[in-house]
């Protein structure tokens, strides 16, 4: 097993393997649902829920599941997945997603599948997150350094035209001593 996944409610509890994604009961550990989908994971980091979806990073793309059927509803191409280590992340509004491998993270509309930018890292990305509020994207690199980068001029109903320009704010914070 490559990930495990709570439900954001807490009902249920979602894995994966290179070859599946099963959903279960976490009362009693009952299987609600089994998909075989191939999966790219890496370290927990290409499975993740949004509601009642799972995205999971799958053959150069990013799928969302309905975790109820275990049905494919949707999918974004990303680029290519065997190098590097994919991951995924995605604001609780749910309106674009944030998906990162070697040094590229890019962000996509999850209404109109298009893609909203990307941004060049200077650095390996190892994680990505955004921030409990969704105004944030922290972005961990080598060697153990993290760049905070403002989410807040980010919309999904317009074009951005230079998307470094949207992040206006930066830190980069390293380990104490």
């Amino acid at each position: 097993m490559f990930a495990a996944k709570y439900s954001p409610q807490g009902d249920r509890i979602a894995t994966a393997t290179s070859d599946s994604v099963r959903v279960y009961d976490s009362d009693d550990g009952r299987l609600l649902v089994d998909v075989k989908i191939t999966v790219t994971l890496w370290l927990n980091t290409g499975l993740l829920w949004s509601d009642n979806c799972l995205l999971v990073i799958s053959n150069g793309k990013i799928k969302q599941l309905d975790a109820s059927r275990g049905s494919v509803v949707s999918e974004w191409p990303v680029p290519d997945t065997r190098t590097g280590s994919p991951r995924i992340s995605i604001p609780k509004h749910g309106k674009f997603i944030a998906y990162s491998a070697e040094r590229t993270l890019t962000f996509w509309d999850t209404s109109t599948h298009t893609q909203l930018g990307l941004i060049r890292h200077p650095r390996t990305i190892r994680s990505i997150a955004v921030s409990p509020d969704d105004h944030f994207i922290a972005i961990g690199g080598d060697p153990g350094t993290i760049t905070i980068k403002s989410l807040s001029r980010i919309t999904v109903s317009s074009v951005i035209n230079s998307y470094l320009n949207c992040f206006f704010y930066s830190d980069h914070l390293s380990p104490g001593p």
